[in-house]
């Protein structure tokens, strides 16, 4: 039964007031979205009045037909008259439900129409002209500003901080006693009540919670360790594990009849490398060829060469494999040995294959012909190019002699030139020294004449 002194939890009337503010959220958001390309500036210009409808249906459909909002249906909650101090639920009266929607529904509309029209008219008042100076700028803007918005204003700021101290006044008498959540709700004294008198039997159940811990830190612990984890060499000693369980209870089930162990693969001949002739039936497989089969080359049919190349041995079987294919299943392996695919021994190391009888070697007539036939013609190739460089070497030689009897030749020429030339320059010297004695008479014989002819002037 309800008793007024009996207070409704307090976590599901916040609970209650959380799930209204989020329903309107997203009904809030889906009607803005239908008209995001009704028209240019639409959403804008008519968004409060969008938003006064919404809530005014809001309300219509929980607080006026059901006396509840969505969020206190969900906890189990409704409203009723706290003015009467009854045993029994009284609803909302006529009034009470209008003045709900004054003031919950159009106070936040009328509330931000006056906000914006006192910023509107502020803003008139401190608009400023290029012109002006900006020294007389904030004088204009104390003495030309209209008093009565500058008194809107300062009232609005005051309304706005007396609303959010009462707000937390209420806030703070609501945790000490559990009701009018909000402080329309004790200006109208509507009360959060619950709706049977089962719910007033808070049954927590926790195990949603911790089955979702569990989850949380089952997943953190797996994302940390499957890193360090190798996965690879759990998978291969499961199988080596699946494949000795089974090998050894068929081995069981034959009764001894093979002394000896043979593996997967036993059945190649001893040229052909296991891993290799694997490793082509895997890939014909899988591209949907003929199955491999073994034939006198060692191959598997299909044309791929799966003859030993580069051998080596294991050294715990003694059976033969190509280097690559071998070191490669080892190095997989990382330490914990590979499964000989001819005897199914484990096989850790590895060696070169020195053992080779080489009286054992067969070569074929026909081949051997064919090589001594190249072998035949290329020395015959070879033969013709040593003479091909000799007889060049040979023409090289008379070539550089003749150059050479030239030489010697022009050297002649040039020697005989140079004595004809030396001969021509002595004689010119010789020529040149007859003139200059002349010349010493002619000018002795000249000063001798002279000398007589003064003489007899005097």
């Amino acid at each position: 039964m309800f008793s007024r002194n009996v207070p409704t939890p307090r976590v599901g009337q916040l609970d209650a007031s959380l799930l209204d503010a989020e329903l309107y959220d997203i009904l809030k958001t889906q009607l803005l979205s239908i008209f995001k390309t009704f028209k240019p500036g639409f959403k804008d210009r008519y968004e409060p009045e969008m938003l006064l409808i919404l809530k005014l249906l809001i309300f219509k459909l929980t607080v006026w037909d059901n006396s509840a909002t969505y969020g206190a249906k969900l906890q189990n909650l409704m409203f009723v008259d706290g003015r009467k101090c009854t045993s029994i639920k009284k609803p909302l009266s006529q009034s009470q439900r209008l003045g709900y929607a004054i003031l919950v529904v159009g106070g936040d509309y009328i509330w931000n129409k006056i906000e914006s029209k006192i910023a509107a008219l502020s803003y008139e008042s401190h608009e400023y002209n290029d012109d002006e100076d900006e020294d007389e700028r904030p004088q204009r803007r104390l003495f030309g500003r209209h008093f009565t918005v500058a008194r809107l204003e300062r009232l609005s700021n005051t309304l706005s901080t007396l609303w959010s101290v009462s707000s937390l006044v209420n806030f703070v008498l609501f945790l000490y006693s559990g009701r009018y959540s909000t402080l329309i709700l004790r200006l109208l004294r509507i009360r959060l009540v619950s709706s049977s008198p089962r719910a007033l039997t808070r049954q927590v159940s926790f195990e949603f919670q911790n089955r979702q811990l569990v989850w949380n830190a089952l997943t953190e612990f797996l994302l940390f360790t499957l890193p360090l984890i190798n996965l690879g060499r759990l998978r291969r000693r499961f199988g080596k594990a699946v494949a000795y369980v089974v090998g050894g209870s068929s081995s069981g089930s034959n009764d001894g009849s093979s002394s000896n162990q043979k593996g997967e693969l036993y059945f190649l001949p001893e040229k052909t490398c296991a891993i290799c002739y694997k490793d082509a039936e895997r890939a014909i497989t899988a591209t949907a060829m003929s199955s491999a089969g073994g034939g006198d080359s060692g191959g598997d049919g299909s044309g791929v060469n799966t003859d030993i190349t580069n051998p080596y041995e294991c050294v715990e079987c003694g059976h033969v494999f190509c280097y690559v294919c071998l070191a490669s299943r080892l190095v997989e392996a990382e330490g914990d040995g590979w499964t000989c695919l001819r005897c199914g021994e484990l096989v850790q190391r590895m060696r070169v294959f020195g053992d080779v009888d080489v009286s054992a070697i067969k070569v074929n007539p026909a081949v051997l012909k064919e090589e001594e036939v190249v072998v035949e013609a290329e020395k015959v190739e070879q033969d013709e190019e040593d003479e091909e460089d000799e007889e060049d070497e040979g023409f090289k030689d008379n070539q550089n002699v003749d150059d050479s009897e030239g030489d010697e030749e022009d050297e002649e020429e040039d020697n005989q030139e140079d004595d004809g030339e030396d001969e021509d320059e002595d004689e010119e010297d010789e020529e040149d020294e007859d003139e200059d004695e002349f010349s010493q008479e002619d000018d002795s014989q000249y000063e001798s004449d002279f000398s007589e002819t003064e003489s007899l002037s005097e």
